[in-house]
C-alpha cells in the first residue's frame, strides 16, 4: 500500500493507571539496540512485545525466544512481559527471572501482572552499546595489571 511509512521512532504506550509500556513488536524484542531505543523513551514501566510466532510450532525456539527476553529485561532493568498469540507468552522480571510462563501453542490463556511504577537505569541503559566493550576493556586491564604483578 502507498500510505505506508517508516515511524518517526520508538513509541510508549499509555496502558492506563499511569503504566507505560515500552512497546516491541515481534522479532524487535530480541534486538539489543531496539529494545535499548525503546526502554530509554519517555520512561516506560516495562518492555511489551507482541508477536505471533505459531509458526514455530512445538519447537525450541519459542524457549530460546525467552531466553533471550531474559537479557533484554537486565539490560534495561525493566520487567519484559511476551504476548504471543500464537506462541508462549512470558512474563519476566527486571533481574530476568521468568515469573509466569503460557507455553501452550495456540491455547488461550492469561497472565497477570504487577509491575512496580519506579525503575533506576541499568549502566547498560544510561550508557548504551559502549558500557560493554569499557568493562570488558576495564576487566582485560586488571587481569593484565593483576598477572603482571605476579610475574615481577
Amino acid at each position: 500500500s502507498s500510505d505506508l511509512r517508516k515511524g518517526e521512532g520508538p513509541v510508549t504506550l499509555d496502558a492506563g493507571d499511569g503504566l507505560r509500556c515500552a512497546m516491541s513488536i515481534c522479532f524487535e524484542g530480541m534486538s539489543a539496540g531496539l529494545s535499548l531505543e525503546s526502554a530509554n523513551h519517555d520512561s516506560p514501566d516495562l518492555i511489551l512485545n507482541l508477536v505471533n510466532n505459531g509458526w514455530f510450532q512445538e519447537t525450541w525456539e519459542e524457549r530460546q525466544m525467552v531466553a533471550i527476553y531474559k537479557f533484554r529485561a537486565v539490560e534495561n532493568g525493566l520487567p519484559f512481559l511476551t504476548c504471543a498469540n500464537g506462541g508462549v507468552s512470558a512474563s519476566i522480571s527486571k533481574t530476568g527471572a521468568v515469573l509466569q510462563v503460557l507455553d501452550k501453542v495456540m491455547e488461550p490463556g492469561v497472565i497477570a501482572v504487577s509491575v512496580p511504577p519506579h525503575r533506576r537505569k541499568t549502566v547498560f541503559a544510561s550508557g548504551g552499546r559502549w558500557a560493554v566493550p569499557v568493562a570488558l576493556g576495564v576487566a582485560a586491564l586488571a587481569y593484565f595489571l593483576a598477572h603482571r604483578k605476579k610475574r615481577q
